[in-house]
């Protein structure tokens, strides 16, 4: 596995080395994920999105060092700075010294040493590095120039951090990791296994108590005098903190350990006679007890002799209840609640990471389908599968490569609100009325997504046609106008529009909606009032396009930008308001404005 281009393999059956990591803030308010070797911050209600800290080197130039870089951090116990893995690039000068100097090391050692087989591995290392959540002062934790140092992890109170690293090793392409503590700020660092323990790249898991560490060791292979890494033989392991001797917990693992909450025993995967079973264990090795079996798939290749799955998340709800199980694979995300057994299955698909908020009542999600990219989605879920919120997207979800933007915690309707809207009493028989059932569905995902939804009356228990500004009619039912006018509704202007097709009157004026006036509008509106809210961003010119339009009331926002001429072009415009905002440019000639002296603009030429 060669790092020269700071982008490391993929295995189908081993751990996916955090192309996608997900982690909460210790209070809970603040969710950070990894997106192609950035790491983001981002608001746990959506409201905001920034970037943290960059894994890239500063040289990067190829699709996989901006798209695919290898990277990893930890989220330290007060909340106020992270730890992170960065990709560096050495100059032409230190690389050849560097070279040089690991050769003469490897030939004082009597290990024949190959020059020419560095160059492969030369270009690029990997240190830590801590930085503020707000993305300020960063720090270099470690300088050991050759090697791979991987996967921190902050000890409970903080005060120091373990991590993996080939340092000392004579391999220069990480395939002998081994285990290391140091202080929070790089000094005092200590080797904790010996030579012998070869680890899993993933990161090591600190007791409760911070005394202990767990980790999974691959098995060595010996033939003659060779000697192998077996991918597929692992156990794992406890160790103490201080170096202490290491006791052996289970062996067939395949997912990274989960201490309890009160570090009595820790939760993991591991391959059996039937499969994959998720199991817990005493912290003393005793009393392994079976909780379920695990969906199984090949490796690649049919006749590939790793047949087990890797789990990438086995997880401890924070009050030892139930244990999270999730992996980048065809394998469903699950709960399990360890009382009764009972099984909660995530109805989304494509989930890359998952972790437990600190309280235990939500859980942090990547979303997408490409494993080497960054994720489509960063969403929350309720722990029971209900509840998705997307706090951020691709802001093009064909590209994988396109911005994320926030989105506000918008909701998505599960099959559990279709259920309500067709067995409630919403939409009067429902088996005539499916199109109705599914404007419920909307409507009731406008609701969940905006502060201030709440205080409406909208639910399936009761009749559409009660539903507090919802104006139903015709044949077939539909919804034809939605009045939300003065509710003090809060939340971006894109989650407060439905998508109704037939929709012709959304009133969302005298509001607190803010964002750009972007999609959600359909082609058969004839009455968009947006007016007094907290709008920003140009007027779109797509608004052209809605023919049927004859009353546009923008006013009173803070939209800037030019007044687009398409506008002044709808054959069924008879009136317009734009006062109040803050545009430049000319008034597009024909355009039926109703207060043309309060936009202070001149009139633009028309055209030859």
């Amino acid at each position: 596995m060669g790092f020269a281009d700071c982008f490391a393999g993929y295995f189908e059956w081993g751990p996916r080395h955090d192309y996608d990591s997900v982690a909460w803030s210790s209070d809970g308010s603040e969710l950070y994920f990894t997106d192609g070797g950035v790491i983001y911050g981002l608001e746990a209600d959506g409201s905001r999105l920034w970037r943290v800290a960059s894994a890239r080197p500063s040289d990067a130039g190829s699709i996989q060092e901006r798209v695919g870089v290898w990277t990893s951090f930890a989220v330290a116990p007060d909340g106020l700075g992270l730890a992170y893995t960065r990709c560096l690039a050495w100059s032409a000068e230190v690389r050849n010294e560097r070279i040089d100097s690991h050769a003469r090391v490897r030939e004082a050692r009597g290990v024949t040493y190959i020059k020419r087989y560095i160059p492969q591995f030369a270009d690029r290392y990997f240190e830590l590095f801590r930085v503020k959540r707000d993305g300020t002062d960063v720090e270099r934790l470690t300088d050991n120039g050759d090697s791979v140092d991987f996967y921190p992890a902050w000890s409970p109170d903080g005060e120091r951090i373990a991590f993996l690293s080939d340092v000392d090793t004579g391999y220069a392409n990480a395939s002998r990791m081994r285990l290391y503590t140091m202080a929070a700020d790089g000094t005092d660092v200590r080797q904790v296994l010996h030579d012998e323990f070869i680890l899993l790249h993933q990161p090591p898991q600190w007791s409760p108590d911070g005394r202990q560490l767990a980790v999974v060791r691959y098995q060595i292979v010996r033939m003659g005098f060779a000697e192998m890494v077996s991918q597929v033989g692992r156990e794992l392991y406890i160790v103490g903190a201080d170096g202490a001797e290491p006791l052996s917990l289970a062996a067939n693992v395949v997912s990274a350990p989960s201490w309890s909450p009160d570090g009595r025993r820790l939760a993991y995967a591991r391959a059996n006679i039937d499969g994959v079973g998720l199991y817990t264990i005493g912290s003393d090795g005793k009393d392994e007890r079976w909780i379920k079996e695990v969906p199984r798939w090949r490796g690649p290749g049919d006749d590939s002799p790793h047949t087990e799955a890797w789990i990438d998340s086995v997880a401890w709800s924070p009050d030892g209840s139930r244990i999270l199980v999730s992996s980048d694979h065809e394998a469903p995300a699950f709960v399990v609640t360890l009382e009764n057994g009972h099984t909660t299955e995530f109805r989304i698909g494509g989930i890359r990471a998952a972790a437990w908020s600190p309280d235990g009542s939500r859980i942090g999600l990547t979303i997408g389908q490409q494993r080497r990219s960054g994720p489509l989605m960063v969403a929350t879920l309720a722990a029971d599968g209900t509840d998705l919120r997307v706090l951020a997207e691709r802001e093009d979800p064909s590209f994988t490569d396109s911005a994320l933007v926030a989105r506000r915690g918008r909701y998505v309707p599960g099959p559990e609100d279709e259920a309500a809207c067709r067995t409630g009493s919403a939409v009067p028989n429902p088996d005539a009325n499916d199109g109705l059932v599914t404007q419920c569905v909307e409507l009731i995902r406008v609701q969940r997504s905006l502060d201030g939804g709440e205080e409406l009356n909208w639910s399936p228990e009761r009749p559409m046609a009660e539903w507090e500004g919802v104006v139903v009619e015709g044949t077939p039912l539909t919804v034809r106008a939605v009045d939300l006018r003065g509710r003090g509704l809060r939340g971006a202007l894109e989650q407060a529009i439905p998508s109704i097709p037939g929709l012709q009157v959304p009133m969302l004026r005298d509001n607190s909606l803010d964002g750009p006036i972007s999609g959600g509008l359909t082609w058969d509106l004839e009455i968009l009032d947006l007016s007094n809210n907290r709008l920003t961003g140009p007027i779109p010119s797509t608004l052209g396009w809605l023919t049927e339009l004859r009353t546009l009331d923008l006013s009173s926002n803070q939209l800037s930008g030019e007044i687009p001429p398409e506008l002044g072009e709808l054959p069924n415009l008879q009136e317009i308001a734009l006062a109040g905002n803050q545009f430049t440019g000319c008034i597009p000639p024909g355009l039926p404005l109703r207060e043309p002296t309060n936009l202070d603009l001149p009139t633009c030429e028309p055209a030859p």
